[in-house]
């Protein structure tokens, strides 16, 4: 009787732990969006704006749009890569001026505010099909406001 308490007492936490990590975790096994895009990060007074598809700068502040100029990226879904990318080439794109993906994913971000004062950070994640992949932020912007311009075409 004795080593039958002994093994459920150490069987129980190891499957009660399978049975959340399969939950958790499964999920993203059929978590496959099929829809790069285009996004950057705030840079104050100069952003960028998606109108009429086509990607334009804009400057809030009244200054040169070339001393601040917030780069723009090109994430690939499928290599799951963020790739920087000049305005003339983010125009040969067509973008889609939604923000749910044909797909049925959102491009989220995550504002975690430190207890401590420390700042924050844009976690960025796509969100759909019942869960979330996580995507790498630029480092040089872990802590800009996300600009979400658009899903590329197919």
């Amino acid at each position: 009787m004795r080593d039958r308490t002994l093994v459920m007492v150490l069987v129980f936490p190891v499957i009660f732990f399978l049975i959340l990590a399969g939950l958790v975790w499964v999920p993203r096994i059929w978590l496959n969006p099929e829809y790069d895009f285009v996004y950057s990060f705030d840079q104050g007074c100069d952003t960028f704006e998606l109108k009429n598809t086509k990607i334009q700068e804009i400057d809030r502040c009244g200054g040169s749009l070339d001393q601040n100029k917030p780069d723009l990226y090109y994430y690939n879904v499928d290599s799951k890569d963020n790739e920087k990318i000049d305005l003339e080439n983010a125009n040969e794109l067509s973008l889609l001026d939604q923000e749910k993906s044909p797909d049925g994913f959102v491009l989220k971000k995550d504002n975690n505010n430190s207890v401590f004062g420390g700042g924050s950070s844009n976690n960025l994640y796509l969100q759909g099909k019942g869960g979330s992949l996580s995507i790498d932020t630029p480092e040089e912007h872990k802590y800009g406001q996300l600009v979400f311009l658009g899903w590329v075409k197919k």
